[in-house]
Formats: C-alpha cells, structure tokens, sequence
C-alpha cells in the first residue's frame, strides 16, 4: 500500500491551483493523495468553484473529499484574513474526524498558508505537518522574520510607515510595502488575524514554496539560514539570553515581545534561562520607564538601538552604552557615541545580521569591568555633568530657550483674517 499524504487546500484560487500541482507531483512519486475540501459555497467567487470542479474532473486519481459543512459558517468577504481564519477554525474538529478515518494512518499532512488554525488538529494526532506557501520565497523570508523585527523595533509597522526594513537575505524593504492587514491598529482585528497566520507558519514540520531555485537562489540559501527562519526562538532573543546568562552580571531586560502580550516566555527564551537566571536577571515584556531606570543607582550600562532619544537618556544619566542600531539614524548616532562622544562600544555583531552570544557576554564584561569600560563610564559621567551645566541658569540650553521665547513674543500673532 502507498503512503498516504493529506492535503488541505486554501479557499482562493491562488492557494488552491498551486496545492493540485503538488497533488499530482506526490501522485507520480507514488502516493495515495487525498484533498480535504472545505465546501468551496464559501467562497462567492464562481471562478474559485468553477477550478474546484475542474480539479475533481480531471485528476481521477486524486481523492477529494468535502468537509461536513460548519453550521453559520461565515463567507469569504471582507475582511478576508479574519473570516478565512474563523472559516478554518470552524472546520477543525471535522478535519480531525476525516484524518481519524484513515485506518492504514496518515503520513503527512500539508496545510496552506492560510490555514495554520488545522496546524494543532495535524499536532495533536501525531501527523507530521507542513504548510504550503504559496506566494514566493522571498515574501515568505520577509514573513517569518517579522516577528523579530517587531521584537527589536518596538514600534508597529503602521508607526515605522516608509522606513527600511532590514531583513536577512533581502534587500531593504519599505514597511509600507507590507501586507495591508499589518499595517492596521495592532488592537484591531484584522492586525491580530494577520499576525497569527504568520506567526503560525514557522510551527510547521516544513514548509514547501511554491518556486525554483535559479529563479530566487539568494533567498533560498537565505531561508535555510537560522538568522532567516528561526523557528520558536528568535535568534536574537535567544543570543541576548545566552550572553547574559553567561556574563554573570544582574540585568533588566525588556522583551519586546512580537505579538501578544499573553505569551509565555518560554515560547521566546532558551529552555530553563528564566530559572537560572534567576535572583540576578529581571526579563519583562511590558513598557518600562527608560529614563527612570538609567538614573537608578543599580544601573551599570545601557544597551539601546541608538535613537536619539534613548541617546540623550543615556548621555544625561552618566550610563555607558552599547550599541546595536537597526534603522533611521541609529547608524550614524552609533559613530558619534563611539568616536567624537566615546561613551559607547559597538556591538559589531548588528553588521552581519545577528550578534551572537559571546559577543553580548564580552561587551557586557568589557563595559562592567574592563578598564575601558572606566573610561567609557568617565566620558559618560562628565557628558552628565554637561548636560546638567547646559540647562542651569546662563547654560547654552537655557539661552538657547530664552532665544526662541524672545523670537516667538517678537512676532505679531496671525488669525484667520490675516492669511
């Protein structure tokens, strides 16, 4: 008897043309291919239905079967992402109960990309589980990165509008070029349904994508990366854990978790770091006050991604820094710190794409307890000192005030009629 593969096919023509060619290709391998079909009625689109048809039609061997419907199953209409979701979500116990009805057992099942919600079921039964991406290589690397993304800028992509993104084994990306849905309000619904869709993926047992590799080698070398596709554990969450552990040295770290702020740690940290860590490291994953903290007494060094802000909260509270910029100007913010300021060190690490480990562990050691690290806590401390001159009475920042107050009242104010 052939081994048997499932597939469970998305509910849009574009998702379901490239699931029957993978149908056919495991067909000629020798496979028993079976389709679990959610009633295509859901989709109004006639043409959608109309390719179903012609599927079942011409690909006697392929066995399809439709799922019992789900009684008030929404359609497909807008908004897409959140239906689609519910409409899969709904379908889950009668997936289930199909793949349970296979006596000889299942050996694979293959899920579109869209369909993540049927990813627990296929888990839960012991099947190994992969998703189908149908939209190119290139856009899944984007995808499966944006979780640490999100994770490092602390900003949604609404708020990051045209900046760059820099994601591994692509070119700059403008965040408004993302997916509409992502560039929603994080609170609404259509965010949250996007962001789990994506988030969903990388739980698969493997993902198949729909191309070649002449035609995106760079990015499919990338996506077999760990920097590219990091599974559970976001390789930049893990090194920071790892550094720190390793560095010895007490530590508050702001998470900044991608996606929900009900998820456990243990789905972003190393196994066991919270435990070993514990009495010396403090890991949060909600805002926290910066500039309060950089003036507590406890607070030996800063790691900022170098915005102006974070900068000057530094620089005024006498803390040395480490640098790790990400995008707008934290680059060029970074060479003042190190060079023309000397309050900070670089992790160089950010150039290639990942700091790793031993780097967190030997900048924390070199800022805490080097001599460098003197001197870098010295600069920083007259820097302090500077800034509290600058803003006492005849300081520059006092002038500097006095002079925009003096230009304000020298002018006439201007009303609706004037203009």
């Amino acid at each position: 008897m052939a081994n048997t593969v499932i597939l469970y096919p998305g509910l849009t023509v574009s998702h379901f043309v490239p699931m029957v060619h993978l149908a056919g290709a495991l067909l000629d391998h020798g496979y028993a291919v079976s389709v679990a079909l959610i009633d295509p009625a859901v989709n109004g689109d006639p043409a959608f239905r109309a390719v179903v048809a012609r599927a079942v039609a011409s690909m006697p061997s392929l066995r399809f079967h439709t799922l019992p419907p789900s009684e008030d199953a929404p359609t497909l209409i807008a908004p897409f992402i959140p239906r689609y979701l519910d409409i899969v979500g709904r379908h889950n116990d009668r997936l289930r109960d199909f793949l349970c009805s296979f006596t000889r057992g299942v050996h694979a099942v293959v899920v579109d990309s869209l369909s993540v919600e049927a990813l627990g079921v296929v888990k839960r039964l012991g099947i190994p589980r992969y998703v189908m991406f149908t939209s190119g290589a290139a856009a899944l690397a984007a995808f499966v990165q944006l979780p640490s993304v999100l994770a490092e800028a602390r900003r949604t992509f609404q708020e990051l509008g045209d900046a760059p993104l820099e994601l591994f084994g692509l070119p700059p990306m403008p965040a408004s070029h993302l997916l509409g849905e992502l560039l929603e309000d994080p609170e609404s619904e259509i965010y949250k349904a996007a962001v789990t869709a994506l988030y969903g993926i990388p739980e698969a047992d493997g993902i198949l994508v729909n191309t070649f590799e002449s035609l995106d080698a760079g990015v499919v070398a990338a996506l077999g990366d760990p920097r590219c596709l990091p599974g559970r554990i976001m390789p930049p969450i893990k090194e920071i854990a790892v550094g720190l552990e390793n560095s010895g040295h007490r530590f508050l770290w702001v998470v900044g978790n991608p996606f929900s702020d009900d998820q456990d740690f243990d789905a972003l940290l190393p196994n066991g770091s919270l435990d070993r860590t514990r009495g010396r490291g403090l890991v949060v994953k909600q805002w926290v006050p910066q500039a309060e903290v950089l003036h507590h007494r406890a607070t030996g060094a800063f790691v900022t991604h170098c915005g102006w802000n974070s900068v000057l909260e530094g620089v005024t509270a006498g803390v040395p820094m480490l640098c790790w910029p990400l995008y707008a100007e934290q680059k060029m913010n970074m060479l003042r710190m190190v060079g023309e300021m000397g309050v900070a060190a670089e992790m160089v690490g950010w150039q290639r794409g990942l700091v790793e480990a031993a780097e967190v562990e030997g900048e924390v050691r070199l800022v805490m307890d080097s001599e460098d690290g003197m001197e870098l806590r010295a600069r920083a401390a007259a820097h302090k000192e500077g800034a509290s001159v600058a803003w006492s009475d005849g300081g520059s920042s006092r002038a500097a005030i006095a002079r925009f107050l003096a230009d304000v009242d020298s002018r006439q104010p201007q009303t609706r009629g004037d203009r």
